[in-house]
């Protein structure tokens, strides 16, 4: 069973493991711009049923605070997604790219552009493990 788009509630969680106990579940977060399905888990849904998951190979998520550094272990930061599943911008619009997929931080100025990231407006922490948990929405 998959979850797809957002955060599934832990009452949630526990509910479909006692309905389908044997099914495989799959947790699955993506940001709302170009990013493909970026966080899952699958091995730990039961001893972390609040966790949105640690990142799928080849990809990288970051947890950044408002200064562009990264969070700490257990602080809330946004969750930035970074890797090749990320869209280098919005189609002929460098104005939205600018805004909402802008170069990777750790992108030397002046660079060539090589690396775009996505800023997904998602509040988040991570644990000791590098399980991810969904907090709030910067937005509200």
């Amino acid at each position: 069973m998959t979850n797809a788009g957002g955060h599934l509630p832990v009452h949630a969680v526990r509910a479909l493991r006692q309905a389908q106990p044997g099914a495989q579940l799959f947790l699955i977060v993506r940001p709302h711009r170009g990013a493909a399905q970026h966080v899952f888990a699958t091995r730990g849904v039961d001893r972390r049923p609040d966790s949105i998951g640690r990142a799928i190979p080849g990809a990288e998520v970051l947890v950044l605070r408002e200064d562009g550094t990264e969070a700490a272990t257990d602080e809330i930061g946004e969750l930035v997604h970074r890797g090749p599943t990320v869209t280098l911008g919005y189609w002929n619009d460098p104005v939205r790219t600018g805004r909402g997929v802008p170069a990777a931080p750790a992108a030397a100025a002046g660079a060539p552009d090589r690396e775009r990231v996505v800023f997904s407006g998602d509040l988040v922490k991570r644990d000791a493990d590098g399980f991810l948990y969904y907090v709030s929405r910067r937005d509200g």
